[in-house]
């Protein structure tokens, strides 16, 4: 079979009758939805008729399997598995080899994608516009490394969204918004929580008649349902130990097949009070029976970690609870009781999940993907606008005059409204200096060190004449999408370079090709 041209299929020019799908790319499971011919967002199921895929993917010999099935194979073939990819992102490999190979995590998230495009495309024939999820508190290393992971899987790319954004706008699908002929005329201030598997963001957004605005966004991208999965997974072990009078020894396999039991139980836990875990190590069997109250204990301090995210938050949009209208639940860790019990505790509001939260994140990437293609369409006009923030500051390394001390000197502060542009202007330190290094950096910290590196724009060959203390302009142009673009210039000369930015573990051409080819079309 002949396979689709892929430039047309990755490009960016779409057609007129695109249809405007949004992915949830998420740490333990991954959803997909598409805006109907009536405007409402739909769910589009895997080939199990599920709307959930499991976030895992099995390298076996001769196939790349995703899913459900790719997730039984963790109970005997665990070294060939990977799962919760997402909370790898950005950096050069996954965690463990996988078949004795390390393999970069944008792979595996290219593996699920590409998985979900299959699925859009046993319902979907027309051509394709997507827009794809990232936690809001992503850094630019990991949203470059979802953008490759998306080229990697061809996706007809139309930008990426911060997931709470996403949720924001299926709350407000709920709520009439949308509906352009009796949507509502007030605004409301909503707090979305949005705690799943891998990672954990809380965006403070101001919901309009045609417009949702970020107003400020906080995060925890090493915290989600896993942590406390693993609670009860090594409370488990221990209870073992006390009881055997040494830990066990179990193989990988093993090992799978235990924390595939204790996540059963934690989501059994959000049904029930308590719960039976029977498990075999070594032919010798262990019963424990875990209660509701115990697990609350044990993760009482991941959940106040999150409220005090939500406080962080909160903070920083200028704001107190009185402000905030709704507390939205997104993500399916917020399932488990104890979530909603604090929140309401601390704020005196009653969290909602009126939107399924494992379905939020995807049907509203799929409303924002229909007003771009809107915005593209002659005699169309999108629904909706939305305003985003970004995440971490921007920043560059200097020098302080008066110390001669590197520090990270702010261009454009966290929760800064996006699209923006800033300028700063800096000095050259000697006289007849050749070239100014401008390092890019990301985050708060006035240390460099502190900071991330992403990238360096070197202006070159300048006037052999030049004097200490010569102006030199940096620029900074943030789009909506999270996308920087750096510019230095020396004023009044044609000189000028743009940041073109190369991160460690970007894939090559000959690799990106290689796992194109076997993911497939």
């Amino acid at each position: 079979m002949a396979r689709p041209d892929r430039r047309r299929e990755g490009g960016s020019e779409m057609h007129e009758n695109a249809v405007a799908i949004g992915i949830d790319l998420g740490t333990t499971n991954s959803a997909v939805a598409y805006v109907a011919a009536s405007g409402r967002t739909v769910m589009i199921g895997n080939s199990a008729g599920d709307t959930l895929t499991p976030s895992v993917v099995y390298f076996a010999e001769d196939a790349i399997v995703v899913g459900k099935e790719a997730r039984k194979a963790m109970r005997y073939d665990s070294d060939r598995v990977a799962r919760d990819a997402k909370r790898d992102i950005g950096k050069k490999h996954y965690r463990r080899p996988i078949a004795g190979r390390m393999l970069p995590p944008q792979v595996i998230s290219a593996c699920i994608l590409g998985q979900l495009k299959k699925d859009i495309r046993r319902e979907i024939a027309s051509p394709l516009g997507i827009v794809l999820t990232v936690p809001a508190y992503f850094d630019e290393r990991r949203r470059e490394a979802t953008m490759d992971a998306a080229k990697l899987a061809d996706l007809p790319l139309l930008d990426m969204i911060n997931e709470p954004v996403a949720a924001s706008l299926s709350f407000a699908e709920h709520l009439g918004y949308l509906d352009e002929m009796n949507r509502p005329a007030e605004c409301r201030n909503l707090l979305v929580y949005d705690l799943g598997g891998g990672t954990f963001d809380v965006s403070v957004i101001s919901l309009g008649p045609d417009v949702a605005t970020t107003v400020s966004t906080d995060g925890d991208m090493q915290l989600g349902g896993i942590d406390w999965t693993q609670r009860i997974f090594d409370h488990v072990l221990e209870r073992w130990a006390e009881a055997q009078q040494h830990r066990p020894t179990l193989t990988d396999d093993q090992l799978a097949r235990l924390w595939d039991q204790v996540e059963e139980c934690k989501l059994t836990l959000s049904a029930r009070e308590s719960v039976t875990l029977d498990f075999e190590f070594s032919n010798e069997p262990l019963r424990l029976v875990i209660t509701r109250s115990d697990f609350h204990d044990w993760t009482a301090d991941l959940l106040e970690r999150t409220v005090l995210t939500a406080r962080q938050a909160l903070a920083a949009a200028g704001m107190t609870w009185a402000d905030i209208s709704h507390i939205l639940l997104i993500g399916g860790a917020t399932r488990m009781v104890r979530i909603a019990q604090r929140l309401e505790e601390v704020t005196g509001i009653a969290p909602e999940q009126v939107v399924n939260p494992d379905e939020a994140v995807a049907r509203g990437a799929a409303l924002v993907a229909e007003s771009l293609l809107s915005r593209q369409t002659a005699g169309r006009r999108p629904r909706f606008q939305v305003v985003q923030v970004n995440a971490h500051s921007l920043g560059v390394e200097g020098v302080e005059p008066t110390t001669n001390q590197r520090r990270n000197i702010t261009i454009i502060p966290k929760n800064s409204p996006l699209p923006t542009q800033r300028v700063h202007r800096f000095v050259t330190l000697r006289d007849r200096q050749t070239s100014v290094v401008v390092n890019v950096l990301e985050g708060d910290n006035p240390d460099p060190q502190h900071c991330q590196l992403i990238g360096r724009v070197v202006l070159k060959d300048l006037p052999a004449d030049l004097a200490a203390g010569t102006p030199v302009e940096v620029s900074y142009h943030y789009a909506a999408n999270g996308k920087l673009e750096v510019r230095a210039t020396l004023p009044e000369t044609t000189l000028e370079v743009v940041a073109q930015f190369q991160r460690e573990g970007g894939l090559d051409a000959e690799t990106s090709q290689y796992w194109r080819d076997m993911i497939g079309p």
